[in-house]
């Protein structure tokens, strides 16, 4: 697994969505390639002189359509891609809940986890009783990401 920037453990929320997406692909290529390889033939025509003037034999060439090949090293980087992204996510949400502060925690769960702004957090807490700005809450979280995430 590759570290957790900064950047990821704030879209924390967005790696479940894409890691669906992504699996979502793998099965389409995955029934494209069930088929196994396609087969491709064409016809190639030799001739001499300019143009088509005399054609002096056709040969058919087949073999396996390329595609073939491609979608297998699609399908395998996707799988990487989605495993890397798995532990990511799943290193995120551990990272948040060892923090020891229940109150950063919520904001972290809030604002990383869930995908809510710091204004709309700010006027959760406001209606809670707790008195905290949203500029204070993104500056917490931030801090709290800078110093934990890398």
């Amino acid at each position: 697994m590759t570290p957790l920037k900064p950047r990821e453990l704030r879209k924390l929320y967005a790696m479940p969505y894409d890691i669906e997406k992504r699996q979502r692909r793998i099965e389409q290529l995955e029934a494209l390639q069930s088929d196994g390889p396609q087969s491709a033939s064409d016809v190639v025509k030799s001739s001499s002189g300019e143009g088509n003037a005399c054609i002096l034999s056709h040969a058919t060439v087949t073999g396996t359509d390329a595609s073939f090949t491609r979608r297998e090293d699609e399908i395998r980087r996707l799988k990487e891609i989605n495993a890397d992204q798995k532990a990511k996510y799943l290193y995120g949400q551990r990272l948040i809940e060892s923090c020891d502060d229940c109150e950063l925690r919520a904001l972290l769960t809030a604002i990383c986890s869930q995908g809510k702004k710091p204004q709309d957090v700010a006027v959760e807490l406001m209606e809670q009783g707790v008195d905290i700005g949203s500029e204070a809450v993104r500056r917490r979280v931030e801090r709290w990401i800078n110093q934990n995430a890398r």
